[in-house]
């Protein structure tokens, strides 16, 4: 629709609107504000992918699901307004939105994609919803000024590098709906003081806790079988590891 239109500063959709194309306004690398209105309620993909100007979005109620890679590579933005109508934020949807600090994620969305906030290096905080059965890979990869996060109980994964090179995130409690951690979950997570494994992990796999230097203390409350290749390397300052049946 408005592709590589280099001119474009700002955009209003009105509410007659029900449907964009993909790529909407890709491209449109002087655009710095855009108010969405309620008759689109799904966006496909790359909608502003590339508006490297784009400082604040907000969406009227009705949008639902906001398309794969739907901000990527919008280094400008820095607030977003999502409604409560959104259930679904897609793959890549703030991928490298490195400026990124006001956002909260409605209590209805059930699913966010992999990679979806992957290096928003100035989120510093974020509640997931309940409804948030599983963290994708990548998903909060390189958030660096993360220090808070807080996952509620019906968490049941946390997928490969999810919070990897999150280095300042040091306030995290792990809900005891969690049954798998993937590789790298949290390497690189350089403020991590202590972690509770709940009773359902049954494995730690390979580097999921590599190089967390600040660890000192992990407490295994499960029946671990398995503790894979570097889960625990180079964390030096880790002195207590305790493990309950």
């Amino acid at each position: 629709a408005f592709q590589e239109c280099e001119k474009l500063l700002s955009m209003v959709i009105p509410n007659s609107v029900n449907s964009i194309g993909y790529n909407m306004c890709y491209g449109c690398i002087s655009l710095e504000t855009a108010n969405i209105g309620s008759g689109i309620t799904e966006f496909l993909g790359s909608a502003f992918e590339g508006c490297t100007a784009l400082k604040s979005a907000r969406f009227s109620r009705g949008a639902v699901v906001m398309g794969e890679n739907m901000f990527k590579d919008c280094t400008a933005l820095e607030s977003v307004y999502l409604p409560s109508s959104i259930t679904a934020i897609s793959k890549g949807a703030f991928y490298n939105c490195t400026s990124l600090y006001d956002i909260e994620i409605p209590a209805n969305v059930m699913s966010i994609g992999e990679s979806a906030f992957f290096a928003c290096k100035s989120i510093g905080t974020l509640t997931i919803p309940e409804g948030i059965t599983v963290i994708e890979k990548f998903t909060f990869y390189q958030c660096e000024n993360l220090t808070e996060i807080t996952l509620l109980d019906g968490l049941n994964k946390i997928d490969s590098f999810a919070f990897s090179y999150c280095i300042k995130l040091n306030n995290f409690e792990m809900p005891e709906s969690i049954t798998f951690l993937g590789n790298n979950a949290f390497s690189y997570c350089r403020s991590l003081s202590s972690i509770n494994l709940p009773v359902g992990i049954t494995a730690i796999e390979n580097n999921t806790f590599t190089e967390c230097n600040s660890l000192v203390s992990v407490t295994i409350d499960g029946d671990i079988t398995e503790i894979g290749e570097y889960a625990f390397a180079f964390c030096y300052k880790l002195s207590s590891f305790d493990y309950y049946e």
